[in-house]
């Protein structure tokens, strides 16, 4: 990313640099996110239920149950899911009434937890759908996908005055692949991506 000098003077944000460097951060934040989410494709369908579908609790639980009868630990499982899942749990009476647990179904910015299974649910707005489908959200163990990032994140600034602009560069090696394709499963999501 590159900030020109005219720019930088003609703005009156102090902290331009900062402010590109964060912003660098987050598209690398977001590419990561989008490689592991890509694989959730990649992960056994059999109680994906019907593309576009309204997220249901017999989903989560025959999601649940096929995980179980695959001897997949509960301990260590996860659901991560689209915005419109949210909606979909906040209809949801046995997730969202202080009858059925003593907490509701909280997010606290991308973090949840469905308390009356114990799962901690991960929102991103980064899930994969093929073309015409709803996005793939999954239920997984953290055995299922794995995740290297080989080097911490490496931010570098530097002048380059041949251009007359200031560059910030973000960069980190990583990659993501399933480790134990039966410790996760896939659902489809109600949101059909743009």
């Amino acid at each position: 990313m590159a900030i020109d000098d005219s720019t930088a003077l003609q703005t009156n944000v102090p902290g331009l640099l900062e402010i590109a460097a964060s912003n660098a951060a987050y598209a690398l934040e977001k590419a990561i996110d989008t490689t592991v989410n890509t694989l959730f494709a990649s992960l056994p369908a059999t109680w994906a239920g019907s593309d576009g579908q309204t997220f249901t609790d017999d989903i989560l639980i025959a999601l649940m149950e096929g995980l179980d009868e695959g001897d997949v630990p509960r301990t260590d499982r996860s659901i991560v899911f689209d915005p419109s899942t949210v909606a979909d749990l906040y209809k949801i009476d046995k997730f969202m009434s202080y009858d059925y647990t003593k907490t509701v179904f909280t997010t606290d910015a991308y973090i949840g937890k469905i308390n009356t299974y114990n799962l901690p649910g991960f929102v991103s707005t980064n899930l994969y759908g093929a073309s015409n489908t709803g996005n793939y959200g999954a239920l997984l163990h953290r055995d299922a996908i794995g995740v290297v990032i080989q080097s911490d994140p490496k931010v570098e600034k530097w002048r380059e005055p041949t251009i007359h602009s200031d560059i910030v560069n973000i960069s980190a090696m990583y990659g993501a692949d399933i480790v134990r394709s039966t410790f996760g499963a896939q659902f489809f999501t109600r949101y059909k991506g743009a």
